[in-house]
């Protein structure tokens, strides 16, 4: 085995763990401390990031199990979707803030949680490529 591979598996693990628990520990100090709120709109903005953060992370997890050769088309495209509703809310964002819409921390906490986000599907992503040649050395020992 590859030490590089084993080094990046163990890196793209480690910082998806981080960026999850980096939301989980904004989400948690946002609201011990009383801040307010997300606007409905960025509550729907949100669970539609988390929405296609999910499907990405669930077609990644079937192609891993599968132990298939992977589509990795088909993820980068649902990757490429995620980064345009991130820019999308990331304008939106911007214009709720000009017109004061929403706090410093809200923002903080909105930007936080769309980019650890990001950061969790290029990540997956990398996994991904790491076990994809695995998988194609696999289909070559076994002639499927």
């Amino acid at each position: 085995v590859d030490p590089q591979k084993y080094s990046g598996t163990i890196r793209a693990v480690q910082a998806i763990s981080e960026s999850h628990r980096d939301i989980i520990e904004r989400v948690k100090y946002h609201f011990d401390n009383f801040h307010r709120g997300f606007t409905d709109t960025q509550k729907d903005e949100l669970r539609r990031i988390k929405t296609h953060t999910n499907r990405l992370l669930w077609n990644t997890s079937i192609m891993l199990v599968s132990r298939k050769k992977v589509d990795y088309n088909y993820i980068e495209n649902q990757y490429n979707k995620l980064k345009s509703l991130v820019d999308e809310f990331d304008r939106n964002q911007i214009e709720r803030i000009q017109i004061a819409a929403s706090k410093t921390r809200l923002s903080i906490l909105f930007y936080g949680i769309l980019e650890n986000c990001v950061r969790i599907s290029e990540n997956t992503m990398n996994l991904l490529r790491i076990f994809e040649e695995s998988f194609e050395v696999d289909e070559e020992e076994t002639g499927n």
